[in-house]
């Protein structure tokens, strides 16, 4: 299933900001992901019109602003690649030139950490990173593989397998390397076609796994694979372009052919936008004849048999494809969004659930279509992006610009938009590129959350010990930074003696006042950040001075998203303290407290009537899981398990306590 984002974007669009003007051409956004270690947000790209080659830009994605030391200005066509926490890679191909050059730039300050030289290539240099090894897997024509050491440059192994020019990016897969080239033999004017498979490991003395070739035909999709099953598709060049194309599913052991599948008689052909699910290969075929509208389809089929599942009309090549648990959703080229009822349960499966013309009547851009939280989101060459209802298609939102948006994407909770100066032939007035983030409303309104102390009553002795969690209610976007200070009402009473952190922070300070009167607590998660829902970000302990009554009360209280994005506080609670000379927890049911009727601790009069009856079993078994008995869980640990925790164990203890006293 074709990932959504993080978290979820807005239903309204609205700019937050908008970048400084950017050069011509540059037409990618890059926004990594929240938990990705990079902050900054890239877009690059190049004007194959002007010979001042390409640029990179590294934003800010609070203010959209370009960052000190960037752009970074290349030779080519610039496909950046995060390299973990601390790189930003991209390969430099000078026009006419046989100069490759790999470069790694610091991802903040845009400094060129290392270059490495590579094997010529015309188009473009195919990046994979592997974390796990810190190794970096460069492709060029040929193909040939470089593996390089990412802290510095320096060459692991390189290896050149036959003839072939490296058209697209290589796909990884575990250890193996899937690289599709095109061959052209100038003499017969022929073209072949390659799919390999390359071992990646550490040690390995024949890297080739194995190889597939079509002769008479071009590479005409990425390979989508499993561990299993690796699928790509071929275009038939015999016939100057107009002939069959064919789908493969190969054995990703060996290079076994599994199945074959080719169109019906409808001229329609392979195309790149397909992926894989589960044991399900979504794809897509598509034409664009002369003089006439493009036409193009979408297919489910079995991913071990090529079988298929349903195929339905798209009216028009079909640009990016997105899935959920029910629907397929398809973007075409002219500018329709629809989708497809994928539920093999349902009496509409493999049918249209809805469909929708976007009302500037233009294609929809290079961008396609992204999906997050029941939402739709693309881009259209008239410059409007779209926010959809992917229930029912209904148009929640637009959002407009001088031009055409080349991109739009969704991650950290917003949608990135990048658009370009007016194309030939589409009316508008001309701009100048600029990158967008949409974040729902011009006041960029932050989600909201409550801080507040659990237990908000505690009850101890003189002389003991008791936690209190500090927890952050309803954060839909996780926790990232938090900072607060915890101030008792009365230290004749109670202190504050301790604040430990939850998870595992990058940093935290952490201030107990020698009275035990407050604490000051700033923490940051760093990559360690709390996932969404109530949140326990930090235990307080309180100890007990002498008898009486006072309160913990919280303040400077602010909580960021692990998107370092603030949250609107609008709640915030402290907890009452009693201390006895013999504590004991807060009432259970009503307003009496419970008893111990024996002086050995535990208080078997849950109810606080004074004496041990059924009705006493029977509040404790429909309260156990109430935060006021698990909270004081050794007051009531009948059973006297080690630590102290309320189970059915203790109702069970309890029981034959009563039973045995009758």
């Amino acid at each position: 299933m074709a990932p959504a984002s993080e978290h979820c974007p807005p239903e309204t669009l609205a700019e937050t900001w908008q970048s400084p003007a950017l050069a011509a051409g540059v037409g990618s956004l890059g926004v990594p992901p929240a938990e990705g270690g990079l902050d900054q947000v890239y877009a690059f790209g190049d004007d194959p019109a002007t010979p001042e080659g390409g640029r990179i830009y590294a934003l800010d994605p609070t203010t959209g602003e370009i960052l000190e030391g960037w752009p970074e200005e290349t030779n080519g066509v610039p496909f950046v690649w995060p390299g973990g926490d601390d790189l930003l890679l991209y390969g430099d191909v000078e026009p006419a030139s046989p100069a490759v050059t790999l470069v790694a730039l610091d991802p903040v300050s845009g400094q060129t950490e290392w270059e490495q030289s590579l094997p010529p290539t015309q188009i473009s240099v195919g990046i994979r990173y592997d974390a796990d090894r810190g190794t970096v897997f460069a492709t060029t024509d040929g193909p040939t593989v470089t593996a390089l050491d990412a802290s510095d440059g320096s060459i692991q192994w390189s290896e050149d397998f036959a003839q072939g020019q490296n058209i697209l990016f290589p796909v990884r897969q575990g250890d193996s390397l899937y690289i599709p080239t095109n061959e052209f033999d100038r003499a017969t004017q022929g073209f072949d076609a390659h799919l390999w498979a390359i071992d990646t490991g550490v040690g390995v003395s024949d890297r080739e796994l194995w190889s597939v070739t079509r002769s008479g035909m071009t590479v005409s999709s990425v390979p989508r694979g499993t561990e299993d099953t690796i699928t790509m598709s071929f275009a038939d060049q015999t016939s100057g372009g107009g002939g069959q194309t064919e789908l493969l599913g190969l054995d990703a052991s060996d290079g076994t052919e599994q199945w074959s599948k080719t169109r019906p008689d409808d001229d329609l052909l392979w195309s790149l936008a397909f992926f894989i699910d589960d044991s399900t290969l979504y794809a897509t075929a598509g034409l664009i004849p002369e003089n006439a509208d493009s036409r193009g389809a979408v297919t489910s089929l079995e991913l071990d048999t090529g079988d298929e599942n349903w195929e339905v009309d798209a009216g028009s090549i079909v640009l990016d494809l997105q899935a959920d648990a029910e629907n397929v959703y398809s973007a075409t080229l002219a500018g329709e969004v629809f989708a497809v009822d994928d539920d093999p349960a349902s009496s509409s499966y493999g049918q249209k659930s809805w469909e929708k013309q976007l009302r500037d009547s233009s294609s929809i851009g290079d961008g396609g279509l992204s999906l997050g939280c029941g939402r739709l989101y693309t881009g259209t060459t008239g410059g409007t992006v779209y926010a959809i209802d992917a229930d029912d298609g209904t148009e929640l939102d637009t959002f407009e610009v001088a031009g055409i948006i080349e991109q739009v994407s969704t991650r950290r909770g917003s949608v990135w938009a990048l658009g370009a100066p007016t194309s030939s032939g589409v009316t508008g007035e001309a701009s100048e590129n600029r990158a967008y983030r949409l974040d729902g409303s011009s006041d960029s309104q932050p989600a909201e959350v409550s801080v507040g102390l659990d237990p908000d009553t505690l009850s101890l002795g003189t002389d003991q010990q008791r936690q209190a969690g500090v927890v952050v209610g309803s954060a839909e976007n996780g926790v990232g930074k938090y900072e607060f200070i915890a101030e008792v009402g009365d230290i004749g009473v109670a202190t504050i003696t301790d604040v430990v952190p939850a998870g595992s922070p990058a940093s935290s300070q952490i201030t107990v006042q020698n009275d035990g009167s407050s604490a000051e607590v700033t923490v940051d998660m760093g990559g360690n950040a709390f996932d969404p829902g109530d949140v326990e970000v930090a235990s307080l302990t309180l100890a007990g001075e002498s008898t009486g009554s006072t309160t913990v009360s919280l303040s400077g209280v602010a909580v960021d998203d692990d998107s370092d994005e603030p949250y609107d506080v609008t709640e915030v609670t402290g907890a009452d303290v009693t201390v006895s000379d013999e504590p004991g927890p807060p009432p259970v049911v009503g307003d009496d407290p419970p008893q111990n009727l024996n002086g050995d601790g535990l208080y078997r009069d849950v109810n606080g009537d004074g004496q041990l009856t059924i009705a006493d079993v029977q509040v404790f078994f429909d309260k156990r899981n109430d935060p006021v008995v698990q909270n004081n869980a050794e007051f009531f640990n009948f059973d006297e398990g080690d630590p102290a925790k309320v189970t059915i164990a203790d109702v069970q203890t309890l029981f034959q306590d009563y039973i045995e006293q009758r």
